[in-house]
C-alpha cells in the first residue's frame, strides 16, 4: 500500500521513482524532472532515498504520530552521514481495519489514509534491539508539494556541502 502513495505522489509531482532490488535499508528513490525550454524533459540528476513503512500500529496524538520504529530501520535512517544522499522515512498510517484502506468505485480509486515524511537526523544508532519510538509531525504529510520541496532542499543541501 505504501508503494501505490508513493507511486501517485511521485507521479503528480512529475517525479522520477524507483524501487531497489535488494533490501540494504533503502526502499527506492526519487529524481528530479526537468522541464528544458523546449519542452523535453530530463532527469536533473538530484536524488532522495527514501524508506517506506505502511502500519496500522501507531498512534495519533496533539501534532504527531507516535511510531514504534523497528531498530533496524532506525539505524538505516541515523547513519547516513552529512555528504551523502539524504534518506527519508515514508510512514504511511493505515486504518485498522484492512477493508477501509482501499475503494474502487466508478467514480475512481481512493486509497486511505495518510502518509508522512520524516528525516532523522545522523547520530547514534540505538543499542535496542527491538524498536524506537519516533515522533513525526502531522504537518509533514506527504504529498506533491511536499516532495517537490524535499527535492529543492537536497538539491540546496548538495550545492552547499562537498567532503
Amino acid at each position: 500500500m505504501s508503494r501505490a502513495h508513493i507511486a501517485a505522489v511521485a507521479a503528480m509531482a512529475g517525479v522520477l521513482v524507483g524501487k531497489t532490488d535488494h533490501d540494504y535499508g533503502v526502499d527506492g528513490h526519487f529524481r528530479e524532472v526537468q522541464v528544458l525550454p523546449n519542452g523535453q524533459h530530463v532527469d536533473a540528476g538530484v536524488s532522495l532515498d527514501f524508506q517506506a513503512k505502511a502500519t496500522t500500529v501507531f498512534t495519533r496524538e496533539q501534532n504527531h504520530i507516535a511510531y514504534d520504529l523497528d531498530a533496524r530501520a532506525y539505524n538505516n535512517l541515523v547513519r547516513r552521514g552529512t555528504y551523502r544522499t539524504t534518506l527519508i522515512l515514508i510512514l504511511l498510517c493505515l486504518p485498522r481495519s484492512r477493508s477501509d484502506w482501499h475503494e474502487l468505485t466508478t467514480a475512481g480509486t481512493v486509497l486511505r489514509d495518510h502518509c508522512y515524511w520524516f528525516v532523522l537526523p545522523p547520530g547514534p544508532e540505538t543499542g535496542n534491539t527491538s524498536s524506537v519510538r519516533i515522533k513525526v509531525p502531522t504537518s509533514q504529510r506527504f504529498s506533491p508539494e511536499a516532495l517537490k520541496k524535499l527535492l529543492a532542499l537536497e538539491q540546496a543541501r548538495c550545492s552547499t556541502t562537498s567532503p
